[in-house]
């Protein structure tokens, strides 16, 4: 969508100007760095997503003051150098507006919609990783679905789960793509061009572990 350099291909510091625009997950946006007097456009996509997870308590400890104090960083470096903070989420509200008063208090933002009508076809199931028994029910509930022949996209928590539930399926016969942190690079590429790699040709069932939370555009 922005045109961006994956912060996947890089490692280490990932220096603005060298690489002209990065798209960067928040637990490696302490990697970026802007030369001074760079002007800084901070584009927070999914903002809402961000959002949740520092103010609702997803994310905690001193881990999560640390992403916090560096994103925070990051805007003020924005704010200074007369650039902009974007908030692009389609349902942009409070939460997003709160994650930018703790970023840069009074500090103005420009909000984008990516809105897209959510096609009627799709059925959506969120499950609590405590409860078993559902968690069971919605696995055989997903299983059913795939064997009628339906494609399904499943974010989980944790990579122990995608994997169990990918392992599952693959022996029911699907096609599963599976993205987590031990993904290799080649699989992780994939993930520049998802209208490719998750064709129905290719992949009948996508699973993610939060390795994937926000970027991804599928049509």
């Amino acid at each position: 969508r922005y045109g961006a350099v994956c912060y996947l291909e890089h490692s280490g510091t990932l220096r603005l100007g060298a690489l002209r625009d990065v798209a960067v997950c928040v637990n490696s946006v302490g990697r970026v760095v802007a030369a001074d007097g760079q002007r800084l456009t901070l584009v927070l996509e999914e903002s809402e997503q961000i959002a949740a997870a520092f103010l609702g308590g997803t994310m905690k400890g001193p881990e999560a003051r640390e992403r916090l104090a560096e994103l925070a960083a990051l805007a003020q470096r924005a704010v200074d150098s007369g650039g902009r903070i974007v908030l692009a989420d389609a349902f942009a509200g409070e939460q997003s507006r709160a994650l930018l008063e703790a970023l840069a208090p009074g500090v103005r933002c420009e909000e984008v919609a990516h809105r897209r009508r959510r096609p009627e076809r799709w059925r959506f199931w969120t499950q609590g990783e405590s409860d078993k028994s559902a968690r069971a029910g919605a696995i055989e509930a997903l299983r059913a679905e795939v064997r009628r022949g339906r494609r399904v996209y499943v974010a989980c928590t944790a990579k122990g789960t995608a994997e169990t539930l990918a392992r599952t399926l693959e022996s029911d016969g699907a096609r599963v793509r599976l993205y987590t942190g031990d993904s290799d690079a080649d699989t992780r590429r994939e993930l520049r061009d998802v209208n490719t790699a998750w064709a129905s040709e290719r992949a009948q069932v996508v699973i993610c572990s939060p390795v994937v939370s926000a970027g991804v555009s599928y049509d």
